[in-house]
């Protein structure tokens, strides 16, 4: 199964790790491969004098194999998550489990090859949890039945290039994004259904109002708004 990765620096809230219900400080990895895993390793186990042994403390490693980035996104992701505690999200509607979070990780971004401005680099976390703390540490969600999607809004200026600090509401202000970053991307989650308007808002600029199709089956759901000429 495939997952999208988003990651963030950590709410500092073990009781957080619900998964779906903080998307707006996410950055989302692009073409993460096949090498993702997020996987317990063995426990410690300390041994008792009457021959058993107790768990003192589980260890959960994430890896999510080479990314391919320019110098500018290597520079962010290594200032920003770089030797930092932060939140990962591992989601996949429609697979067992649909998402996986894991809060407090500390991340390392590591640069394995550059030529030029195209950088090959690796992100990896390592996450040490006493046994009874790792339900409040790390969250699996088997199914979505919320009724909400993911939505990832990319706003462009007229020459197609990104645009951020860029405001995307609903007609209804029922759904409201962050601002957009620097990539010009807002994520949130929706909590509109069925064919919803969607306006941008920026000093200096016109965008066209985008329908988009909410189902409120716990989708990914991306759409684009370009300002006008």
């Amino acid at each position: 199964m495939y997952y999208q990765v988003f990651i963030r620096p950590t709410a500092g809230t073990a009781g957080s790790a619900t998964a779906i219900h903080t998307l707006e400080e996410y950055d989302q990895l692009d073409l993460v491969d096949v090498a993702l895993s997020l996987i317990f390793a063995d426990p410690k186990i300390r041994a008792l004098a009457d021959g058993t042994g107790r768990v003192t403390e589980e260890t959960l490693n994430f890896e999510c194999g080479s990314l391919r980035v320019d110098k500018v996104e290597y520079d962010y992701l290594r200032d920003i998550f770089n030797n930092t505690l932060s939140d990962v999200l591992l989601y996949s509607p429609g697979s067992d489990p649909a998402a996986i979070e894991a809060i407090g990780i500390r991340l390392h971004v590591k640069l394995l090859a550059q030529a030029k401005d195209d950088c090959l680099i690796q992100i990896s976390g390592l996450l040490n949890v006493a046994p009874e703390k790792s339900d409040t540490r790390v969250a699996v969600v088997a199914d979505l039945t919320l009724g909400a999607d993911i939505l990832i809004c990319t706003v462009l200026d007229a020459d197609g290039n990104p645009l951020s600090g860029v405001y995307v509401n609903d007609n209804q202000l029922i759904t409201s994004f962050p601002p957009t970053d620097k990539d010009g991307r807002a994520i949130a989650l929706g909590k509109d259904l069925g064919n919803v308007e969607y306006v941008a808002v920026k000093a200096g600029y016109t965008f066209p109002s985008t329908t988009v199709y909410i189902p409120g089956l716990g989708d990914i759901v991306e759409f684009t708004i370009q300002a006008k000429e």
